[in-house]
């Protein structure tokens, strides 16, 4: 039987052909997995409970339960005995972060007057609610309206809220006249200023 000349380049072109293809489709698939990652690096917080938040209410270890209050300038939040007005309910929605987490991100919403609020943090360390639509993707590292939620201390059920902002920097309840009022407050790591310390219920 004769064989063909051409066999051997036929074959040799295809096997280089079929390499050639697994090359192709590796560097296809490190293509996918980069654009991936850097869509997942786009924002540095996504919402992870859209439509299914958590409707709480937060007391401080005074067993003063925290309500909005309106001020001349904005909404505030302060801690009261009797909630009689019903101002005590929040929603508390989960976001998830692209980078090592310091805690469970979360942002506070309440309904004021029929409308959204986002409670927020000032550069003086202030708290105040703001008219805000429910932002989806956080692209900055650090918003006003992201916390950290963990737990007070080992074996404590409590939590402690800090500023995502502002790093040391926690809710926390303030003493003026008969008003507690709800601030940001610095506290070093390793200490457990009980002001910080707040229920979730």
């Amino acid at each position: 039987m004769r064989r063909n000349k051409e066999t051997p380049y036929l074959c040799h072109h295809l096997a280089y052909i079929w390499c050639l293809r697994g090359i192709i489709e590796r560097y296809m698939n490190i293509l996918s997995v980069v654009k991936m990652q850097q869509e997942d690096e786009v924002d540095a917080f996504r919402l992870v409970t859209p439509t299914n938040p958590a409707e709480i209410s937060i007391q401080n270890i005074d067993q003063r339960t925290l309500i909005t209050e309106k001020t001349e300038k904005n909404f505030t939040a302060q801690f009261v005995k009797n909630d009689s007005d019903n101002q005590s309910k929040f929603l508390l929605y989960t976001y998830k972060e692209t980078l090592p987490p310091r805690g469970i991100p979360v942002l506070f919403s309440a309904t004021i007057d029929n409308k959204r609020f986002l409670m927020c943090c000032d550069n003086d360390s202030s708290i105040y609610f703001k008219k805000e639509e429910l932002p989806i993707d956080i692209s900055s590292k650090h918003s006003e309206f992201i916390f950290y939620q963990r737990s007070f201390s080992a074996g404590h059920t409590s939590f402690s809220f800090e500023s995502s902002v502002k790093q040391n920097f926690y809710l926390a309840f303030e003493e003026e006249g008969n008003i507690q009022k709800l601030i940001l407050k610095h506290c070093p790591p390793g200490k457990l200023d009980e002001t910080i310390q707040m229920k979730v219920f």
